[in-house]
């Protein structure tokens, strides 16, 4: 009878037989508490200046940024009434005004501003002079900071002091910076459950992406290896932990050469989660993708959008016909741009507001 009972455990994969596994103070997200499901279509955008390999895009003043580093500038704004180039602005390099890796481009009131993920340094710009159109000769940042330390993922807060998340492992989940940059102090827990991590698995197990919430009081990680989503106030408390749809973990595997340690991702087991989290004026849109990462074939498009509101309850989820890898959002008119890389590099449109009906997918 026991030997009946362990061949039940191995047919089932220990699904009934081995202890739930759970992140501690962790809620559930399940896929029906997205009260309303929208299919929508996308259509191509045909620009009056095409680009070989856009990678990032951003949305502000009825302009279309892409950012191609493939190209002599490395962002290039579109009108989107005819999507044709008003500019083309920043170059590579290590000058004043030049990027090694924009990894975020975003505005305030009167402001653009750039961060350099390899510099570690923010750049703040004349939101005017990109309304403009000036000459990329013309245009000059009013301020430049460097923060003392490297990071992941950033956000500036109403006092003009950061938030990142760290890019080494003497840090905790959330450290704050004032506005010229100075560390001040460091706060959180990386999550836990049944399973221990080395740091560095830790560090690249738990890599997320930060966003500031639509009211400004709180922050947004969304986590890229694992399934979850926390928020923090301002000051590092966490507030809420949610885990699901598919309520998956980190699987990562640390190797050591010498000195120099690796951390990959492991073939079969581990998966694609959150991507690309985006803030309006009163929600919280991000990607989902769930996949297992296959090595022979690399996957890095994504057709579910999930939507919360400022609190992080969900809204609705919008399902992609054609499914992208990074999107931004024109708020006011309820459309979404998003980047494809199959069959090749193009930029899509999807109209979320249009027939909007809702389906059991």
């Amino acid at each position: 009878m026991k030997n009946y009972l362990a061949a039940i455990c191995l047919f089932v994969g220990f699904t009934s037989c081995q202890p739930n596994l759970k992140y501690s103070d962790s809620t559930s997200l399940e896929w029906n508490d997205f009260p309303d499901v929208y299919p929508v279509h996308g259509t191509e955008v045909k620009l009056d200046e095409e680009l070989l390999r856009p990678s990032r895009c951003y949305f502000t003043d009825q302009k279309l940024i892409l950012k191609d580093d493939s190209e002599d500038y490395l962002l290039h704004f579109y009108e989107v009434d005819h999507f044709r180039k008003a500019g083309s602005y920043f170059t590579f390099g290590n000058g004043p005004d030049e990027y090694l890796w924009i990894n975020n481009v975003w505005t305030d009131d009167s402001s653009l501003w750039v961060s350099d993920l390899r510099k570690s340094t923010v750049h703040r710009y004349k939101r005017s002079d990109f309304i403009k159109n000036i000459a990329p000769s013309e245009l000059m940042a009013e301020k430049v900071v460097r923060l003392q330390d490297p990071y992941s993922s950033l956000v500036s807060l109403p006092d003009s002091s950061f938030l990142t998340l760290a890019g080494d492992i003497s840090k905790k989940r959330i450290s704050h910076y004032d506005k010229n940059g100075i560390f001040l102090e460091t706060a959180g827990e990386f999550p836990t459950w049944q399973e221990e991590l080395s740091p560095f698995e830790l560090l690249e197990g738990f890599r997320a992406n930060l966003v500031l919430s639509p009211d400004k009081k709180s922050v947004f990680l969304f986590y890229m290896q694992t399934d979850l989503i926390e928020q923090y106030d301002l000051q590092g408390k966490l507030l809420k932990r949610i885990h699901g749809p598919e309520k998956f973990f980190p699987a990562v595997k640390q190797k050591s050469h010498g000195t120099n340690v690796h951390v990959s991702s492991v073939a079969g087991k581990s998966r694609d989660a959150y991507f690309s989290p985006l803030v309006t004026d009163d929600k919280i849109y991000v990607l989902y993708s769930g996949e297992y990462f296959n090595p022979e074939k690399m996957n890095y498009l994504k057709k579910h959008l999930f939507v919360f509101d400022k609190e992080g309850k969900p809204i609705c989820r919008y399902e992609l016909d054609q499914p992208i890898f990074c999107f931004t959002i024109d708020e006011q008119n309820q459309i979404l741009y998003g980047i494809s890389d199959q069959p090749e590099f193009h930029i899509l449109k999807f109209e979320l507001g249009l027939n909007k009906k809702s389906t059991d997918l």
